[in-house]
């Protein structure tokens, strides 16, 4: 039982911990955006928002199909 537990635990660290950092990333390239598209940072926010936004809804339509599947 308990090797199935850590099987299944393991791909759900790993896509968490590949959320955080993709989040971070993007964070980290905001001032690169702003200065390339010479606009502000609080415009290039947007982009970070419409990120997390897509993600959220991507998540709560994959979690409906999924529990319509089993």
């Amino acid at each position: 039982m308990n090797d199935r537990i850590n099987l299944t635990i393991l791909p759900m660290g790993l896509a968490a911990f590949s959320a955080a950092l993709d989040n971070n990333v993007l964070n980290v390239c905001l001032p690169i955006i702003a200065g390339e598209f010479n606009t502000d940072i609080g415009k290039v926010q947007f982009v970070s928002s419409s990120y997390v936004f897509t993600i959220c809804s991507l998540l709560l339509f994959f979690a409906y199909v999924s529990s319509a599947a089993g």
